[in-house]
């Protein structure tokens, strides 16, 4: 993207008018990492003179003048909270004049990755707000959505995460109406759920949400598909199988069959492990999860274009 900016000023501001600047569009989730930051062993656990200069970005829109944070959201969480002593009466502020509201995020960008070295995760988050998406669930609060991505595709980049993220918005937007609570989804569970319902659709959601909520069914020698996956997920835990992106696919293999059979109104007998897709069955599966984001992505391009 080819940035158009104009000028640069300088600027002393008191912290209340920096607390009241919108943060911009594409903003990580500051909370997160106002606590990483401000705990044992982070960047802003004691005050420095450093912390005192911050960058803003300018913009007209509507013809009135509106400012952007571009860096420090942070800081000025920590600040407001009080748990950062302020570094001093007044701030530094550099001002970056900005002809359009994506001028102001692609800069944003810049000073962003020299600054923090902002992984995809944070990108997500960010893109996310940008979209207008404000998740209300736990669930939703740090979705692993960048292993889910390297899961459906055999190639990811950075620059395709924008792109991507729409497409899967709407089946975001319906897990996020769950207000299911995070501390009882882990990263490659996640993963398992979104692919399931971009799949098998609204049918695998009654899986889940027994899952989610601790619902289980053993009896008469049978238990239920939940219960049975419930068991297994947590033999693959206990051996350290299910992080990073070979955990999520090794969720994914027990995840599936045990979703269809739930579906399908199956249970299976006690004691019984799930029977583990192979790497054809894996992959087939994972072939279509693409082709199916893929064909929805053509859809929206054919309806915003028309």
């Amino acid at each position: 993207m080819s940035l158009s900016l104009r000028a640069v000023d300088t600027e002393l501001w008191s912290f209340e008018k920096f607390f009241d600047t919108k943060p911009c569009p594409n903003q990580r989730n500051t909370v997160e990492r106002a606590a990483k930051a401000n705990a044992r062993g982070g960047h802003l656990v004691k005050p420095s003179p450093t912390h005192a200069i911050v960058n803003v970005a300018r913009v007209e829109i509507r013809k009135k003048e509106v400012f952007y944070k571009l860096d420090g959201h942070t800081r000025s969480h920590l600040w407001k909270t009080e748990k950062l002593a302020l570094p001093s009466k007044k701030l530094t502020v550099n001002i970056i004049d900005c002809v359009s509201l994506e001028d102001v995020c692609g800069i944003y960008d810049q000073y962003d990755s020299v600054s923090s070295s902002k992984n995809t995760q944070d990108q997500i988050f960010g893109l996310m707000a940008k979209h207008g998406f404000t998740s209300q669930s736990e669930a939703l609060q740090k979705p692993k959505l960048s292993s889910f991505f390297k899961f459906a595709y055999s190639s990811h980049r950075r620059d395709q995460v924008e792109e991507r993220l729409i497409i899967i918005l709407p089946y975001l937007k319906i897990i996020d109406a769950k207000l299911w609570p995070k501390k009882n989804m882990g990263s490659s569970e996640f993963c398992a759920l979104l692919a399931c319902l971009i799949i098998m659709g609204s049918d695998s959601l009654p899986f889940w949400t027994d899952y989610i909520e601790g619902v289980d069914y053993i009896s008469k020698g049978e238990q239920s598909a939940v219960t049975a996956f419930r068991n297994q997920y947590r033999n693959l835990k206990d051996i350290g199988q299910v992080q990073g992106t070979n955990g999520v696919q090794e969720v994914m293999r027990f995840a599936i069959p045990a979703v269809r059979h739930h579906i399908n109104g199956h249970k299976y007998k006690t004691g019984t492990k799930i029977k583990r897709l192979n790497e054809k069955d894996i992959r087939e599966f994972r072939d279509e999860l693409g082709e199916q984001v893929q064909y929805e992505g053509s859809q929206l391009l054919l309806i915003n274009k028309g």
